[in-house]
């Protein structure tokens, strides 16, 4: 933490702000009042350059007498740039092909973050797999990344942790080098310690890239082959985070174009590609990876809820919904998520505002919950909107149960065209009524059978909340869908995969 605090202290400053915010030990605090704590200062032409990822600009000031003048920060970022560079013209050495007839599976999951620190689509997918796996009979043992989980600002007791009989193994160790190449390198050499320990023959990892760097060398020195998890697009999400209008110009930034080229080689040269839906494959083999070992893993759900039975008035007095915010006969609709910007809460927010019988409630938390309170605040929503913040996974569905909608407003970007979310199914599972946009990604996880909106438009989304009526009855076709959509079932044919590789 040290190290972090003396390498970039500007963004130091702004996680712990953030972590602080997302706290519920601040849960007096005015969340609003944490908006001007970091949004308004001004930018350094260093950090714009920075998030703009023109590396090739920043890489050229290291020698310059500007350079001096710069703050540590600022130098730190010049720094960072050359040595990203670097690593986004790595060469990925090609998945080592064995032969292991007879010998069954050991794998190592390697991830980027997980349970039980980090709450998100992404770890509980890997969880979810990962146990689902263990109850198949697959020998399996997750290893989260370098320094993970110091470098969110969580300090764990010990060097790994059991949880629904997964094992999770922390590279945390006593050095924590200043340079991105030595960590890269370091990693390397524990992973490559784990794979001894634990027999283990073949490496599975997730997008992206710093993973497949670290995955594809270790993997190529044991002998082993590694499979590569296509969770979404690296340089897509970048853009996401930037205006509308800027993105079209960052498509040829220096980073984007690197970025997507390795991405591009990572799958390459991989054993086995998974992707998440029929859209992400048909991009892949558009980026020019082999269809033969590309295979389609959806995200899921587990068995125990699929068309569990419950009753929303009893849910939402459960959860305390009746206590000064619902009438017991209100028509609530909502959402469980990450709150970021391309989710599109301001617009499901904006399109409750203009109806007189639609109250929301939003479960999760994220770096655009500030200006969201503040949208409510000028819609003169206070009374009809409620924040939940973070909810433990163990009670999550009795947030989705008590919905009469559950509605995933999503950005038109190309990262949401493409990623299909866990959310929708599970609402699919109870039965909720489902509203998206209408884009690709989001028709194809919920089977066509949802209501679909335009993107980034409140009216047309109103409309379809105008359409939810108070105790909505359950959708059983959703229940059948949710049904052909299990974590068993992708744990039977990756188990099946593995099997493959080592033949």
């Amino acid at each position: 933490m040290w190290r972090m605090a003396r390498e970039d202290p500007r963004a130091f400053r702004e996680k712990i702000v953030e972590r602080i915010r997302a706290s519920s030990a601040v849960d007096r605090v005015p969340r609003r009042a944490f908006r001007h704590i970091i949004g308004d200062r001004q930018r350094s032409k260093v950090e714009i350059l920075f998030d703009n990822g023109a590396f090739g600009e920043l890489a050229s000031l290291q020698n310059s007498i500007e350079f001096r003048c710069l703050s540590r920060s600022d130098r730190r970022k010049v720094e960072r740039a050359r040595e990203r560079s670097y690593l986004l013209s790595s060469k990925i050495p090609s998945s080592v092909p064995t032969s292991c007839l007879g010998i069954a599976p050991k794998v190592i999951y390697f991830l980027t973050n997980s349970v039980p620190y980090t709450q998100s689509g992404y770890t509980f997918r890997s969880h979810e797999t990962a146990k689902a796996l263990v109850s198949d009979g697959v020998d399996i043992v997750a290893v989260t990344r370098f320094a993970y989980p110091i470098v969110v600002g969580k300090f764990p007791k010990r060097g790994e942790d059991l949880v629904d009989g997964v094992r999770y193994i922390r590279q945390i160790g006593t050095k924590y080098p200043g340079s991105l190449l030595n960590r890269n390198e370091l990693s390397v050499k524990m992973l490559l310690s784990t794979i001894r320990a634990q027999g283990a023959n073949i490496i599975h990892t997730t997008t992206d890239y710093n993973n497949a760097l670290v995955v594809s060398e270790a993997a190529n020195r044991a002998g082993v082959p590694w499979v590569y998890e296509v969770r979404g697009e690296l340089e897509s999400t970048w853009l996401s985070r930037h205006p509308k209008e800027q993105q079209e110009s960052l498509k040829q930034s220096d980073f984007y174009l690197a970025a997507r080229a390795l991405e591009t080689e990572c799958m390459k040269s991989a054993a086995a590609v998974i992707a998440l839906s029929e859209v992400s494959r048909k991009q892949l083999i558009g980026r020019g990876v082999n269809p033969d070992k590309i295979l389609v893993f959806p995200n899921a759900v587990d068995e125990e809820f699929i068309g569990k039975t419950h009753d929303r008035a009893v849910l939402r007095e459960e959860l305390g919904l009746l206590d000064d915010f619902l009438e017991p006969d209100a028509t609530l609709v909502g959402t469980v998520t990450s709150i970021v910007g391309y989710e599109g809460i301001d617009d499901l927010l904006n399109a409750a505002s203009l109806t007189s019988n639609i109250s929301v409630l939003i479960v999760g938390e994220g770096i655009d919950r500030p200006r969201l309170e503040h949208l409510v605040q000028e819609l003169g929503m206070e009374a009809r909107v409620l924040f939940v913040g973070r909810q433990p996974n163990s009670t999550i569905w009795k947030w989705y149960g008590a919905l009469d909608a559950f509605v995933v407003p999503r950005k038109d970007t190309q990262v949401c065209r493409t990623v299909t979310p866990i959310k929708a199914l599970m609402a699919q599972a109870l039965g909720v009524e489902i509203i998206t946009s209408d884009i690709p990604a989001l028709r194809e996880i919920t089977g066509g059978l949802g209501t679909y909106v335009t993107p980034e438009s409140p009216e047309s989304l109103a409309r379809a909340l105008a359409q939810i009526a108070p105790n909505q009855p359950r959708n059983p076709e959703s229940i059948i869908w949710a049904s052909e959509h299990t974590w068993k079932a992708n744990a039977s044919r990756l188990s099946a995969l593995y099997n493959d590789l080592l033949r």
